[in-house]
């Protein structure tokens, strides 16, 4: 019996990549899927291309950022009886075996799934973080106990390509609709791993054709825009950390990075890392859980 997947992509004006996005899902070699389309309240002709595509679901919305984009299309796999949810941003182009690839290394395995990621250079981006689960016998690190048959154990991965098996949804919940950009897919790729063994499947690739390509980081960036938006990621850092002294910790440190940050002249970079760690204090949003499908 093959399993029904909901392929779904979270869209925002970028209608030539997203046209590329859909149509490397409609190669896959895997069929049993559904390609659905989150659009975050695009004004470029994304709207109305999705409307003329027949094989497409769509899903219109305001601009509720990626991680309300994710949260709002997980639910809606969930809800709507699909097995697994295969998530990724609107300008990636997976291979034609990307999917087939992930689902035949699906048995036995209750954590998520990612593809290896590589840029258009052909180089590893958005590396997984290696796991640093220890065996309770030997004491060793078991990355790379299925190595066999090309499964790499991780904590952490991206949103570029992830399939989620929807039962640990319901688990653990969805993913923090209000972090809206940034650190939504560490906390809940590591929520997942924290309980259940994850895998980078080495056999499923897939292409990020971002723009900015290596490191984010305030010190070299100089898009204003993007300068603006590293506030959820210092916001949203500090929340998902486990304990409270890590939390602690991170503030201090990010704190640390305002000063040099201003030392160097980056005053308004400074500024939004500083406005992050004050949002941060009070920030307390709480996990949310589709309801169950009645299919």
């Amino acid at each position: 019996m093959e399993i029904k997947v909901a392929a779904i992509i979270v869209t925002y004006n970028r209608l030539g990549l997203l046209k590329e996005c859909v149509q490397s899902l409609r190669d896959q070699t895997y069929k049993k899927l559904s390609i659905i389309v989150v659009n975050n309240g695009s004004t470029d002709g994304t709207t109305e291309w999705l409307d003329m595509q027949r094989d497409i679901l769509k899903i219109h919305q305001a601009n509720v950022g990626g991680a309300g984009g994710f949260f709002t299309g997980i639910k809606y796999a969930c809800e709507h009886g699909y097995e697994y949810s295969w998530i990724m941003d609107d300008d990636v182009v997976a291979n034609c075996t990307a999917l087939e690839a992930l689902i035949n290394s699906t048995n036995g395995i209750k954590g998520f799934l990612c593809s290896r990621v590589l840029d258009m250079n052909g180089e590893q981006c958005n590396v997984p973080k290696i796991s640093t689960a220890k065996s309770n016998s030997t004491g060793e690190l078991l990355w790379g106990e299925l190595l066999n048959i090309h499964l790499l154990r991780v904590d952490i991965t991206s949103f570029v390509s992830v399939l989620i098996r929807n039962s640990v949804v319901y688990e653990l919940g969805l993913p923090y609709k209000e972090y809206f950009i940034w650190g939504d897919d560490t906390e809940f790729t590591s929520r997942i791993s924290k309980f259940y063994s994850s895998y980078m499947v080495i056999d499923s690739v897939v292409v990020h054709k971002r723009n900015q390509q290596g490191v984010l980081s305030l010190f070299t960036e100089t898009n204003k825009k993007r300068i603006d938006n590293f506030f959820y990621s210092y916001r949203n850092r500090i929340h998902y950390q486990r304990t409270f002294l890590t939390k602690i910790l991170v503030f201090l440190y990010s704190l640390s990075e305002s000063a040099r940050l201003l030392f160097r002249g980056k005053c308004r970079a400074s500024y939004v890392v500083l406005c992050g760690l004050v949002k941060s204090i009070t920030f307390r949003p709480q996990i949310q859980y589709p309801q169950r499908c009645l299919n």
